[in-house]
């Protein structure tokens, strides 16, 4: 019961957390274009009045690459990489992480995963000092960013059969004893859920009209073999 309880909490803190996330996306795609449109000048002028490559201009750079990043990607892309390379000569921590950041964003936002992939993951392998509230929120971020990557439609359903094999494995190799009653019970689920899923895409009776596409590979009268796995896990 107590076990139960824990869970209930955790399922609940859960999507209080992800309610917060989305709100304050939902914040950032409303109010930041409107903000944007009257700091971006006074940015630009304090840019190019400060030539000086210290942090001051590395600050001036993360700025003017947030708000860019809503209406030019070229323009953010050349404001950060100006910065991460003030940054590394400084080895300024907080140019570094914020506008490697910027970079897998604007990557992002282009739809190329595995470059902004290689952004983020360039924040992730940073020594991060314990101390370091700066690194300590760049790597936050970037971990946060790299879910987002995954969170695209197209790549995340891509990902699926993986994700199917992965959990089948993981659950095998923590259960103590596979014996007849696993595997009974591993074939019945298989089974079972395969001719329910047949049932429900053949007739629409059990789930409505619904269909599977080519992801999940080999079909049987529209089922995926694989979707069988998905009913035992």
């Amino acid at each position: 019961m107590r076990k139960f309880c824990m869970n209930s909490c955790v399922r609940k803190l859960l999507i209080i957390k992800l309610i917060a996330v989305f709100f304050c996306i939902y914040l950032f795609v409303g109010i930041v274009p409107v903000y944007g449109d009257g700091k971006l000048d006074s940015l630009t002028k304090a840019l190019s009045f400060h030539t000086a490559k210290d942090t001051n201009r590395v600050r001036i750079l993360e700025k003017l690459t947030f708000i860019e990043r809503f209406k030019d990607i070229n323009k953010a892309l050349k404001y950060a990489n100006e910065g991460l390379k003030i940054s590394d000569s400084l080895n300024y921590s907080f140019g570094q992480v914020f506008c490697l950041n910027h970079i897998g964003n604007c990557y992002l936002a282009q739809g190329q995963y595995k470059n902004a992939i290689e952004e983020y993951t360039k924040v992730v392998r940073r020594k991060v000092d314990i101390n370091d509230h700066v690194s300590i929120g760049g790597l936050s971020l970037a971990i946060n960013n790299i879910g987002m990557v995954y969170f695209d439609t197209d790549l995340f359903a891509s990902m699926t059969p993986y994700n199917l094999g992965l959990m089948f494995l993981l659950l095998i190799f923590n259960e103590q004893f596979i014996g007849k009653y696993f595997v009974t019970a591993f074939v019945l689920a298989f089974l079972s859920g395969l001719v329910t899923e047949l049932i429900g895409i053949n007739t629409g009776m059990l789930f409505g009209n619904y269909s599977y596409g080519d992801v999940l590979g080999l079909k049987v009268y529209g089922v995926p073999i694989i979707i069988g796995i998905n009913w035992f896990t």
